[in-house]
């Protein structure tokens, strides 16, 4: 989706939250006989942000 703004806030961590995170499906994929459905995260994201804008549209009833 192009030209469309992103509102980020950064805020303080919850307690227990780890320092970071690395997603990684080599090992599922090498372990198990599965491949995700979805592996473009560009795909992903221009999927999912009309979807969740649809939804936040339902939720004030727009």
């Amino acid at each position: 989706m192009p030209n469309r703004k992103i509102i980020r806030v950064l805020e303080p961590c919850h307690a227990g939250d780890p320092e970071s995170l690395i997603a990684d499906s080599l090992r599922i994929k090498a372990t198990l006989p599965w491949q995700p459905q979805h592996d473009d995260l560009d795909a992903i994201v221009a999927y999912a942000l009309p979807w969740e804008s649809k939804l936040a549209d339902m939720r004030v009833g727009v």
